[in-house]
């Protein structure tokens, strides 16, 4: 018998022989060529995308992200019209006057007025402050006598306080009645009241005394209405040695005053 199969054309291929090794087993399958591993197919790694971080001038907002800021709004302008007959030049306006400085200025002018007003009334206004010294003559029943009068006066605004001595030259020598003094003075007119301060003689009642003072000299009268006494004084500014002198010169009284 043919080891081959005959071939038939039109039939099946004939079967290969499958090859014997030696010491093979029969009992186990035929050996099989290891068959080439084919590689396993992995698609591409896709890159991971992370969005651009922003750092706005004024900081990242919550989680990393800018701060919102809503889109700006498109202005929209009233739409301006040109009268028929244009519109003219414009009119230009005065610039607004700071007025503090001019009130300042007026303040201080004031204030001046007021400061010279009171200097010029001040040295316009005659001082009876000062010592005092001149003739007197007393006028009682029609007779008459002389004596010496002695002014010590301060003054302080309008009000006069002082001292002062009257001398008299009688039969026993001259006889001096001290005064205390008090006034005031408005202008070149003073309104004194003299007090006498030694009670020895026993007549101490206080005497009112007008005058008025011009061109240096004050003129002084003094009236007693209940015995008709009238005392006038014509004095000039001196000092108590002149008015100790002037007193011892004084013609003694007549005893029959």
């Amino acid at each position: 018998m043919n080891q081959y199969p005959s071939q038939d054309p039109w039939g099946a291929p004939p079967q290969q022989p499958q090859p014997q090794y030696p010491g093979a087993n029969p009992g186990y399958p035929p050996y099989a060529p290891p068959q080439p591993q084919q590689p396993q197919y992995a698609p591409p790694q896709q890159p991971q995308y992370a969005p651009p971080q922003y750092a706005p001038p004024g900081g990242a907002g919550q989680y990393g992200q800018p701060p919102y800021a809503p889109p700006q709004q498109p202005q929209y302008g009233q739409p301006q019209y040109a009268p028929p007959g244009g519109y003219g030049a414009p009119v230009a306006t005065a610039p607004r006057r700071n007025r503090t400085p001019l009130f300042g200025a007026i303040a201080a002018v004031v204030v001046i007025a007021i400061i010279g007003f009171i200097i010029v009334k001040a040295m316009s206004s005659p001082s009876f402050a000062g010592t005092w010294y001149g003739p007197g003559t007393i006028t009682s029943s029609g007779t008459s006598a002389p004596f010496e009068t002695y002014l010590d006066l301060k003054q302080d605004g309008s009000n006069i306080t002082g001292s002062g001595e009257l001398c008299v030259n009688s039969v026993a020598g001259a006889v001096t009645i001290p005064v205390s003094i008090t006034g005031t003075a408005n202008g070149s007119n003073i309104t004194m009241t003299w007090k006498p301060t030694d009670t020895s003689s026993g007549d101490n009642t206080p005497a009112g005394v007008r005058g008025t003072l011009s061109n240096g000299t004050m003129s002084l009268t003094a009236r007693d209405s209940s015995s008709g006494e009238v005392d006038t004084m014509n004095v000039k500014q001196g000092d108590h040695a002149a008015y100790t002198a002037a007193c011892s010169k004084l013609p003694p009284l007549n005893p029959n005053q």
